[in-house]
């Protein structure tokens, strides 16, 4: 049984050493990858009540010989006995059903199947050479599965119904074959790679050609697809580099991505069906070839398809004015400008098409095209014709949305010398953009491609918003905000960013003037649906930029939300650098916002923050971030209308109320208060205790960060910090500090040392957060019973880390010691790093500053489970760091925990390494695991080394 790792009944794992192996009675199932490539494995006996087995299972066991199935068996999963080569026989049982891949490469298989078999997965039987027939088949239930046979050509026969998935792949010496009416799917990759393949006889009767059937068929030149086809899949005939012609029948109903890409020689595509043609068909360009048949292919052309291949650069000059003309007129969309911008050389000649076609009976449609050329060619035509065609436009019946289209346009009204007419019938929201889109030379019809390229939405994607008059604003309004301060940027990959173009925090003046006239409400309720609707959307997204400008605009309620969210943007391979957290954590620098303060602080990246305002890092911390409100003193007083109180802060850093009676209270009294001075008071002081709570958590954070770099502040800055701000003082006062080896504490009467003299800081050297490991023994003593009688908790446990010597920290200190992957998750505060990759790749480990060596020791299943354990098979380290000695304290403490639970009454050696706030933790872990023994020791030990120390439950602050 200790081969086996079970639950539920389900075989998760087997960890023995091959050979014949029983499976135990009481398996339902076996489990995915279970036996996966286990080389040792010879025989195997499943018990009867197993239902199934999953994916892998014995996927590649090379020497497995003989497989016992029970009566109960249902399903065989895929590839559950793929690469199985020595694998002879096997006893399939009545009903059951069988994957794709499931026997795919059991070379020396013969197989007999019952009856009652009837559900088969692709390639199934794929490379099963010991099963074809006298003529190289490998046929079962009408299936053709593979072929290995040597002849170059190849017949099939007409009992064949389908050809399964890479049934002749990389069949090298196959020149001709011959497919019977009788078959009616060819699958994927049936035909794939057989490089000298030149004459495919498809008869009627085939309904479906696969994704790849003949992708990669280098040598085949010309395929008649019968009538009978109707579906092509994705890839079916790419790379076919010498295939020069395809006829389609009208009954294709579709035609996969890419189906003939790369087919460069195509020069006779005949499609009759409607739309058949469209954007990945050819994959990236039209075959050089078929441009002589456009006229031809331009009516099956789908939206997609004219987009990528007539509307090109190369193509459409060869196109004739009538053909150029007819395909703009019919073709028009938001997205296609920017396209026909780029392949229209001759506007001036296309101008002269349009307006001719301009006539009384001009469609809606018609009109539409028209004015859409006035906006996209405005800059590109002469004025006199794009008067001519507005005066066109203008008394046709059918024109009235083309021109409101075009009126609307601030460049254009200046054309056409109507902008003081046009004005007056505009909302003064319109007013104002058409006025700054003047100063900017933009047209309304710029802007909504320019959302769809700097963000991949469309203007139909963004929500309503008020004016302040509670009128709906104009979409345009909200588009230009959104694009009014970024641009894009292309690597040197040639992938595109967005990154500002304003770089200045905030909003420029032009977005400041046009939001002034939305509701603010609106405004943000209109930006949390953007944030909703795409931000942290997985992958590389364009919607994750939108970030940008929902930061840039957000009040402090929004960007306090967002804040909160964006670490659920992270991902498991990533991790923080996961592209919409990225994104949002560059973008967070543009908000005036404390929450985006606050954030930036947690992520390491305050520096650029300040940067951005002109200012360091540590002046925002100190000054911005740390402001609460509080005197010198630490009190806040509240006017409640029948008494003034104050709120002052604690040395846990809880708040007291203040009375004038004298006394003090937990919570603002509102007895006999004034309602609405209670209610504003009452709102201030739970705002000031969660800012208080987050400004101590980070910088708790950053003081731990100096704790372990040895990081130090020059004395002049260190006093404006953590003298003259009373929140950080009182921070600062739960450490010790030391300035060139002299240690010393923040109490009421100023800075004192160890033994409660007075110590005076000196211009130089810096002062940093002491470390136990550069005092000595009797001082860390000194500090640690300081702490103790005074009652005072450390914001973490400083002067309690142990001190270890580094000549005992020898490469094999953590061998055989079982480490919960939880124990490495979560811990990059104290540089431990973890990436979990994928089943093949595993899981990334890096202690910061050590060079270690990590291995799995329980495979149960992928993704890791928090309690699947792990071990330090090797440690090493080139410099011995307070870093370092961080994480060897770490590592000592957490490899303790399993002889606790063990109750391991040899714990004793290990405990001199120890503080009492670590002994005082090990005790309540022996007592929640009923460890007697562990128990006893610790016990003892505490009494014997920690005698003269004051009781205290913690020994750090839980904020």
């Amino acid at each position: 049984m200790s081969d086996f790792i079970i639950e539920n009944g389900i075989l998760k794992k087997y960890t023995g050493f091959g050979g014949e192996v029983v499976i135990p009675d009481g398996v339902t199932a076996i489990g995915d990858y279970a036996f996966l490539r286990c080389s040792s494995l010879t025989v195997v006996h499943i018990p009867d009540g197993v239902t199934s087995i999953g994916v892998h299972a014995f996927g590649g066991c090379k020497n497995l010989t003989e497989v016992t199935l029970p009566g109960s068996m249902a399903l065989l999963g895929d590839s559950a006995f793929a690469g199985c080569k020595s694998l002879t026989q096997i006893t399939l049982p009545d009903g059951v059903s069988i994957g794709n891949h499931t026997f795919s490469n059991c070379q020396n298989l013969k197989l007999a199947l019952p009856d009652t078999v009837t559900d088969i997965g692709g390639s199934a039987f794929y490379a099963c050479r010991s099963m074809a027939d006298s003529q190289g088949f490998v046929i079962v239930r009408n299936v053709l599965y593979s072929y290995h046979g040597l002849s170059d050509t190849v017949v099939i026969p007409d009992s064949v119904t389908s050809i399964s998935d890479h049934a002749f792949y990389e069949c090298m010496q196959l020149k001709r074959i011959t497919i019977p009416g009788s078959v009616a799917s060819i699958d994927r990759g049936a035909f794939s790679s057989c490089r000298y393949l030149t004459d495919v006889i498809m008869s009627d009767g085939v309904t479906s050609i696969g994704e790849g059937a003949f992708e990669w068929c280098v040598r085949l030149t010309s395929v008649t697809i019968p009538d009978s086809v109707t579906h092509i899949g994705a890839r079916a005939f790419s790379d076919c580099k010498k295939l020069t012609g395809i006829t389609l029948s009208g009954r294709i109903d579709s035609i996969g991505n890419g189906a003939f890409a790369g087919c460069a020689q195509l020069s006779d595509f005949c499609a009759s069906a409607k739309d058949s043609i469209h954007g990945d068909t050819f994959g990236s360009a039209l075959p050089d070839g078929l441009t002589g048949q456009v006229d031809t292919l331009y009516p099956v052309m789908n939206y997609g398809a004219v987009k990528k291949y007539l509307l090109n650069p190369q193509i459409w000059p060869r196109l004739s004015p009538e053909l150029q003309c007819r395909i703009f007129m019919e073709q028009q969309s938001k997205s296609m400008g920017p396209a026909y911008q780029k392949c229209v050389t001759d506007p001036e000649a296309l101008s002269g098409q349009i307006l001719s076609r301009l006539t009384a009976k001009a469609s809606v449609k018609d009109c539409g095209a028209a004015a859409a050329f006035i906006v996209l060619f405005a800059e590109k035509v002469s004025a006199e014709r794009l008067t001519k065609l507005y005066h066109a436009l203008k008394p046709l019946k059918n024109a009235v949305k083309a021109l409101k289209t075009i009126e609307s346009d601030p460049i254009l009204s200046d054309i056409f010398g109507t902008a003081q007419e046009i004005d007056t019938k505009l909302s003064p929201s319109e007013q104002k953009l058409a006025e700054i889109l003047r100063q900017r030379k933009l047209s309304v019809r710029e802007l909504e491609p320019r959302l769809k390229t700097l963000y991949g939405i469309a203007p139909a994607d963004l929500p309503a918003v008020k004016t302040i008059t509670q009128t709906d604003a104009p979409p345009s309004v909200l588009l230009f905000l959104l694009i009014a301060h970024e641009t894009l940027k292309t690597r040197s990959s040639g992938q595109a960013d967005v990154v500002p173009a304003y770089e200045q925090p905030g909003i420029c003046p032009d977005a400041a003037a046009l939001a002034t006239g939305l509701d603010a409400d609106s405004l943000q309720n209109a930006l949390r649906t953007l944030a909703d609707r795409n931000l942290g959307t997985s992958g590389r997204s364009k919607k994750m930029f939108l970030a940008y400008p929902i930061c840039r605009y957000a009040d402090e309620a929004l960007m306090t939300e967002l804040t909160k969210r964006a670490p659920s943007w992270r991902s498991s391979v990533s991790g923080n650098d996961a592209p919409p957290l990225a994104t949002f954590r560059k973008a967070n620098a543009y908000s005036n916002t404390r929450a985006a303060m606050l954030f930036a602080d947690k992520y390491q990246e305050l520096e650029r923050y300040a940067s951005i305002r002109h200012a360091d890092a540590d002046t925002i911390r100190d000054q911005l971030l740390s402001d609460v409100g509080l005197d010198a003193h630490g009190g806040k007083a509240y006017d409640l209308g029948n008494q003034t109180v104050v709120a002052r802060l604690q040395t846990d850093l809880s708040f007291l109320i203040e009375l004038p009676t004298g006394k003090t209270a937990k919570s603002l009294p509102k007895k006999n208060a004034d309602p609405d001075k209670y209610a504003a008071a009452n709102v201030d002081f739970s705002e000031m205790k969660k800012n208080v709570k987050k400004i101590a958590k980070n910088r708790i954070a950053i003081l731990f960060g100096d704790f372990l770099s040895g990081r130090g502040r020059s004395a002049a800055s260190w006093q404006t910090a953590y003298l003259n701000n009373v929140l950080l003082r009182s921070v600062a006062s739960l450490l010790v500090w030391s300035q060139g080896g002299h240690t010393f504490i923040i109490t009421e009467r100023g800075p004192v040392t160890v033994t409660g003299d007075a110590y005076t800081i000196s211009d130089a050297p810096h002062i940093v957060v002491a470390h136990p490991m550069e005092m000595t023994p009797e001082e860390v003593t000194a500090w640690q019973k300081y702490f103790t009688a005074s009652g005072l908790k450390q914001p973490f446990e400083q002067i309690w880390e142990p001190v270890i010597d580094s000549a005992i920290v020898t490469k094999d200190r953590y061998k055989d010691c079982r480490i919960p992957y939880y124990r490495f998750t979560g811990q990059e505060k104290r540089g431990i790093t973890v990436k979990s990759l994928n089943i093949y790749e595993g899981i990334d480990f890096v202690l910061r500053g050590c060079i270690t060596s990590i291995e799995r020791l329980d495979f149960q299943s992928f993704p890791v489970s928090p309690n699947d354990c792990f071990e330090v098979q090797s440690f090493a380290f080139a410099e011995y760091t307070r870093q370092v000695h961080h994480l060897v304290a770490y590592l000592d403490r957490v490899t303790i925990y399993d002889r606790i639970r063990k109750d391991d009454a040899d714990i004793a050696r290990y405990l001199p390494r120890f503080t009492l706030a670590q002994i005082t933790e090990f005790i309540r872990i022996a007592a929640e695991s009923g460890s007697i023994n562990t128990m006893a020791v610790l016990l003892e030990y505490k009494n014997n080394t920690f005698a003269d120390f004051d009781p205290m439950e913690e020994f750090s602050l839980d904020l």
